[in-house]
């Protein structure tokens, strides 16, 4: 499948919720079964075994990594670094703003909207299902590194501030990074929206 192709496939994926909410996933945790989507995602195996195999037809998901365990076999899925390396999603930013009316900006946003928010209410869960001890080490870690959480609610130039922070925060998270292991991550999810 060419650069073209793999460009469609991955707007129409961001398109679909479910999709996103794979992509999401798949971008935190690197590899999982469908089993193991299943339960963060609250849907059933056989129905998002669908979309995972679409997925993967379409190049957006490897083909999966199988690991022979006792009795049985665990098919691990991961996204297809290729379809999400720069060049690539260049060509996304593109067609996106080629695409810029409500018949294509409705379902995207409304996908990217309820993958990020599936993605929130997963963290949400594994944040309250760890130890004290971790979540000790992680409150810890948010003072040391000033980190805030902050939810900000404006309009559109009535808080100078807060849009200044906002566009500094996306500057920050939009420079290349270098891989970094699991445990030196962050997470930032920046979402600017004009009330509605």
């Amino acid at each position: 499948m060419e650069f073209n192709d793999i460009t469609e496939k991955i707007l129409e994926a961001y398109s679909n919720p479910t999709k996103m909410k794979i992509i999401f996933l798949l971008a935190d945790d690197n590899e999982m079964t469908v089993t193991q989507m299943a339960s963060h995602l609250n849907m059933g195996r056989s129905n998002l075994y669908h979309f995972v195999k679409q997925m993967v037809a379409d190049q957006i998901l490897s083909e999966p990594i199988v690991r022979p365990k006792l009795n049985y076999v665990e098919k691990y899925y991961k996204l297809n670094a290729v379809a999400f390396e720069q060049p690539q999603q260049e060509l996304v930013k593109k067609k996106i703003e080629e695409l810029s009316n409500v018949q294509y900006a409705r379902p995207m946003l409304s996908s990217f909207l309820a993958g990020a928010g599936g993605h929130l209410m997963m963290l949400a869960r594994k944040v309250a299902e760890t130890d004290d001890e971790t979540v000790e080490k992680l409150a810890e870690s948010l003072l040391k590194k000033n980190l805030v959480l902050e939810y900000i609610s404006t309009y559109v130039g009535s808080c100078p501030k807060g849009e200044e922070y906002l566009r500094k925060a996306a500057e920050e998270f939009s420079k290349p990074r270098q891989t970094l292991e699991k445990k030196d991550r962050l997470r930032a999810l920046i979402v600017s929206i004009p009330f509605l």
